[in-house]
């Protein structure tokens, strides 16, 4: 939700209720004043993104990871000295600039992308918003026949289904017979365990380096992520982002480039 729509004033809201059951007067003046935007606002915004949008997380809020922050002696940022102090105000002044709201504190970031984690687990989120993707998909197939190789490329009628797929005889035996007695080999299992435990590293949005995790089950885990499909992805340079987070594998960060940052370039060479 943005925040324009947030504070459009042609709805009553929640806060504008408590104004009026004080007075018509503090109503009116609330009216006037505006709704002063805080960082409990900034976070509900964001839980709101990256449960509902994902996909629009970079281009709704920015993590303040500057590399010239000091830290003090337990480690933690915080915002007390005089440069500390100014690089926030910088951030958020240019996140103004640019449109952006912004998170300035890293914890905040990863509890909010935990909790936007934890409701998509949720089986009534599932069933609202899963399911309702599918429908919609499954309403634009059945409704331009794309299932039909006359009019479009979909395979399937339904997604995640076989439904509509015929296979004929002689092919359901060669899948049956490919599949009898079949044992992967000891390399093959290396191989798939050693992928599944290779070193990754996070970035912000701005390419801006954060952590490396000693494993993709690591990163989910500490993200409270129950499948790593979209962190693959991302690593597999199919997904620009995952999480509200870039990723590369260790032995890719020295040369690290996002991935709209290589489609800008070609645009440009072009």
């Amino acid at each position: 939700m943005s925040t324009e729509y947030y504070s459009d004033k042609t709805r009553l809201s929640s806060s504008g209720i408590k104004h009026l059951l004080k007075s018509p007067r503090h109503y009116q003046l609330y009216l006037l004043n505006g709704i002063e935007t805080t960082d409990a606002m900034n976070h509900g915004q964001f839980i709101h993104t990256a449960t509902m949008e994902e996909s629009e997380i970079h281009n709704r809020f920015r993590l303040l990871a500057d590399p010239r922050l000091e830290p003090n002696k337990d480690g933690k940022i915080e915002f007390r000295s005089a440069l500390n102090k100014s690089i926030r105000d910088e951030f958020i002044n240019q996140c103004e600039l640019d449109g952006v709201t912004p998170i300035i504190k890293k914890d905040d970031w990863y509890e909010i992308i935990a909790t936007a984690g934890s409701v998509k687990q949720s089986p009534i989120y599932k069933q609202l918003f899963q399911d309702a993707e599918v429908e919609k998909e499954f309403h634009w197939i059945k409704l331009l026949n794309a299932n039909n190789p006359k009019y479009g490329y979909n395979k399937r009628l339904i997604v995640n289904s076989n439904l509509g797929i015929k296979l004929s005889e002689e092919t359901k035996k060669k899948l049956s017979e490919s599949h009898l007695g079949h044992k992967r080999s000891d390399e093959s299992n290396k191989k798939i365990i050693e992928s599944q435990y290779k070193k990754i590293c996070q970035f912000d949005r701005d390419g801006i380096y954060i952590k490396t995790y000693n494993s993709l089950q690591d990163a989910a885990k500490e993200l409270n992520c129950k499948y790593t499909t979209s962190i693959t992805a991302c690593l597999k340079k199919r997904l620009p982002s995952a999480l509200g987070f870039l990723w590369c594998y260790e032995h890719e960060k020295d040369n690290f480039v996002p991935i709209e940052t290589k489609k800008e370039e070609k645009i440009k060479s072009n």
